[in-house]
């Protein structure tokens, strides 16, 4: 009725489509020789045996206990995949090895990808793949990833990006890394192809722009995780045309205003030398309303304080003290070290730093919290700590033990275990950043205590594990959230 609407759709197309260099990555030519197994080398179909395999069209033509699940490719009977039935004796374990080395082209970037399934409901372990030189058989510098299998057991695709350089030939691998019980899993359509500029737009189309809140109107925006060493994103806040940020990694941190409604990011991946592909994704920014001043609501105020500080030595008589949590710009610090009168101040989260005299004792270290709201109200509370200085250097914290946890890297949570001697619930778990901000900080509850990461944002943390005293009880140890 004289009322038209017109969409036009666009797509590329390749004239030189990038074949897939994995042989019988579907795994329909069964056992063909084209991949080797750290495994038993001699397929185990019908057997329930561990440190085995086999290629069949579901996961109970390895072991009649394990669920008709069929593979990927076809979903039905007619495809094959790769169960495996894991080594439990631990160490790293070659599931699926290429035998002969793949030749690629220098300077261009390729796609690693495979699909895996969970045999069974179970605790998540981690996978591995890797990309080694082809002549001389050593891995590629940081050319692997952590794969964390689901619990849920479903069929998901994983993925790494790598750029030749000057390498002529490579070995794919996928490794076990879990030697206990109950870690079984499939594998199916593993491919090792160019990465062509359709592959890469739809990649960067699928996964758009991510945001997570960091702290007040502050968010960090991530695009698809899979760029290349020479991949640039230019971030554009309103989409107005005016690039204001260009990084080399994927992620970035803005702080958003009420007035400000999308953000746009052109991703520049360069398939080889000269041939630069170019993905365009934009998204609505979170409604953010104006930060809320500071406030001395008392509860969560005398909180914050009452947890207190760490205090770490340098030397035998340098000590680094830093409030464990999350203190604001509103919140002054006056610190008191209980040696002759010496103060010191520092404002919100910010660590101090005392040289004692060089004579061994005992000091009483005071940090005294005052906040003022905007409205001219002030608030107070201080807390205090006994520390003992006997002028050994701090040597001892090398034999820290350390703290484990699974999976890592992780997206959600991880579980921490406790060793025995430090389960007290008097300890505390604390999560800090790179630059050393702390971030989170849990009580102990058991052996295992969960730690959730959701709200995070994707990034390298550490973690460690101090007492009420805020002495150190574990080695920092890093933790990767994805």
């Amino acid at each position: 009725n004289g009322d038209t609407c017109k969409v036009k759709l666009c797509k590329l197309i390749s004239t030189h489509p990038c074949p897939n260099l994995v042989k019988n990555g579907d795994f329909s030519l069964g056992n063909d020789g084209s991949f080797t197994t750290g495994l038993n080398t001699t397929p185990q179909c019908n057997s329930c045996v561990t440190n085995a395999y086999c290629i069949g069209n579901t996961f109970n033509s390895k072991c009649n206990l394990w669920p008709a699940t069929f593979d990927h490719t076809y979903m039905n009977a007619s495809g094959s995949f790769m169960s495996i039935d894991g080594n439990t004796t631990g160490g790293a374990t070659d599931a699926w090895r290429t035998t002969v080395p793949i030749v690629v082209t220098p300077n261009t970037t390729y796609k690693f990808t495979f699909w895996e399934k969970a045999a069974f409901t179970q605790i998540p372990f981690n996978i591995q793949m890797e990309i080694r030189d082809g002549s001389t058989g050593l891995l590629i510098p940081g050319v692997l990833k952590l794969v964390a299998v689901n619990q849920i057991p479903t069929w998901t695709k994983h993925t790494l990006i790598w750029n030749s350089g000057s390498t002529a030939s490579v070995i794919l691998a996928i490794k076990q890394l879990s030697g206990t019980e109950q870690r079984d899993f499939g594998l199916d359509d593993i491919s090792f192809t160019c990465l062509d500029c359709c592959d890469f737009k739809d990649d960067v189309t699928d996964f758009g722009i991510q945001s997570t809140g960091i702290s007040g109107n502050t968010y960090q925006f991530c695009v698809t995780p899979n760029l290349g060493p020479n991949d640039l994103v230019q971030w554009d806040v309103d989409c107005d045309g005016v690039v204001n940020s260009t990084t080399s990694t994927r992620c970035t941190t803005f702080t958003v205003t009420p007035a400000n409604t999308r953000i746009c990011a052109t991703v520049l991946h360069v398939i080889k030398p000269g041939d630069t592909c170019r993905a365009k994704v934009n998204d609505c920014l979170p409604n953010v309303q104006p930060m809320k001043p500071c406030s001395c609501d008392t509860a969560i105020f005398n909180n914050n304080v009452m947890a207190g500080f760490t205090w770490v030595k340098n030397s035998p008589y340098s000590i680094t003290f830093t409030p464990i949590s999350l203190l604001n710009n509103c919140d002054s610090i006056r610190w008191t070290f209980g040696n002759a009168g010496a103060i010191a101040s520092s404002v919100g989260s910010a660590s101090v730093t005392y040289t004692y005299p060089s004579v061994p004792g005992t000091y009483q270290v005071c940090m005294i919290v005052t906040r003022t709201e905007p409205s001219g109200k002030v608030c107070k509370k201080e807390f205090c700590l006994t520390i003992k200085l006997d002028g050994m250097t701090p040597t001892a914290e090398i034999a820290l033990p350390n703290l484990t946890f699974k999976p890592n890297p992780t997206t959600n949570s991880v579980i921490i275990t406790i060793p025995s001697t430090l389960n007290s619930k008097e300890n505390v778990l604390r999560l800090s950043t790179i630059e050393g901000r702390i971030v989170k900080t849990i009580s102990v509850e058991s052996t295992e205590t969960v730690m959730d990461l959701e709200i995070l944002p994707a990034g390298l943390y550490f973690l460690s594990l101090i007492d009420n005293q805020g002495n150190m009880l574990t080695r920092p140890a890093k933790l990767v959230k994805q």
